[in-house]
């Protein structure tokens, strides 16, 4: 009998281990957040499914997306050239994308995965013809749906904007949970406001509630990253009435550009026409204007002059904020570890107003702060949870 059921045990651990080798499909960044080593691993196991079949055009496609994911999660290097030498004597299968492309384009030509990983240029019209292409060969696949929004951002083709983010909609491409943040964030900001984002996550679910419920089309909703295209950063400026210096912000690194846009955004707006938000994940590229910047829930406010930003607050999350989503979630989520991280945007306001509620004796409302800030804690890291109970005591 012991036998038998050792040899059931070492059966099930066999079959495990083949389980746990089987490649799995990979997603951006904004969708889910998983680990270097996790990326190194799929590397290895999608090279494997090639060689078995070097047509695997699914094979080729998460290849491609891992070797690229792996090379972003390995550790900060030197220059990029430095980081590349190191990243690729890690592992025997780690390429860089030049080589995987050229491997695609030989292998498997004029193909959705060799169309949809060919170089790209923001404004390019090659590029889009390429993602075009991708797009009539697949026109389900939902991932490209991101690429083909931004291109018709950049050129303000808004009406194509509107029908891909129905079509992202409608294929459940963005979770519900970063739209509910969109939302909140949305509802921070005073009529025909700017904001400044930074990142996807921020970006594209605010797009989707203008396109999909015209919810707040007043926002002008500003990607940092966007706008260091010298085009569309024109076509932006006329938008909010300012000068427009494109050669000005052309020069320095990437990251520069985008703190000197930030700046000459805020020191020539009118606020008066255009009220003006900077999202909490593009907080970074407005340091030098700390003084003028007031936190009032998912975004700052910039003010010349003193605003009660704690009447702000309490208004958005007594009044304003859906929060429901951030306590309890029905359902599956892939992106549900990205949605708690976004979530610990709320923190800075409920400590805020947390510590306000309590200098005012008004422990019911003081409580709730805490209720929501603790399960938002709890939802992420250890180290969260314990920061959330030292302060919210």
């Amino acid at each position: 009998m012991k036998k038998i059921f050792f040899l059931f045990l070492l059966m099930s651990i066999n079959i495990g281990s083949l389980i746990a080798q089987k490649p799995e499909k990979i997603y951006s960044f904004v969708k889910t957040d998983k680990s270097h080593e996790f990326y190194k691993q799929q590397v290895e196991l999608w090279w494997k499914e090639i060689e078995k079949d070097i047509k695997n055009e699914d094979a080729w496609y998460n290849y491609y997306k891992a070797n690229r994911n792996s090379f972003y999660t390995f550790k900060e290097v030197g220059s990029n050239l430095e980081k590349e030498q190191e990243w690729k004597q890690e592992s025997a299968y780690n390429k860089n994308l030049d080589e995987i492309r050229d491997q695609i384009k030989k292998n498997i030509p004029n193909t959705f995965t060799d169309y949809v990983t060919r170089k790209r240029s923001p404004l390019d019209n090659e590029t889009f013809d390429n993602i075009n292409k991708a797009y009539n060969l697949k026109p389900d696949a939902a991932e490209i749906y991101p690429l083909m929004i931004t291109h018709y951002e950049l050129i303000a083709n808004y009406d194509k904007r509107k029908e891909i983010n129905k079509k992202m909609y409608e294929a459940n491409e963005l979770s519900s949970g970063l739209i509910n943040y969109g939302y909140n964030v949305l509802m921070t900001l005073k009529p025909n406001s700017i904001l400044l984002t930074y990142g996807d996550n921020e970006t594209f679910p605010i797009w989707l509630l203008q396109d999909v419920y015209n919810l707040r089309k007043d926002v002008i909703v500003m990607a940092l990253p966007m706008l260091t295209v010298k085009d569309y950063r024109t076509i932006m400026f006329n938008k909010i009435g300012i000068p427009n210096n494109s050669s000005k912000n052309d020069n320095g690194t990437f990251e520069e550009n985008q703190y000197e846009i930030a700046g000459y955004i805020l020191s020539n707006v009118n606020l008066n026409e255009h009220p003006v938000y900077i999202s909490l994940g593009a907080s970074h590229t407005v340091k030098n204007f700390e003084s003028n910047l007031y936190l009032v829930g998912l975004a700052l406010e910039y003010s010349k002059t003193n605003i009660d930003n704690i009447a702000l607050l309490r208004n958005n999350f007594e009044n304003k904020y859906a929060l429901d989503y951030t306590k309890i979630g029905f359902g599956y989520d892939i992106s549900a570890s990205i949605v708690n991280k976004m979530n610990t945007n709320y923190f800075p306001g409920i400590l805020k107003l947390y510590n306000y509620y309590k200098s005012a004796g008004d422990i019911g409302a003081a409580e709730k702060m805490k209720i929501i800030g603790l399960k938002i804690a709890e939802k992420n890291n250890q180290s969260w949870s314990d920061y959330a109970k030292s302060v919210l005591k």
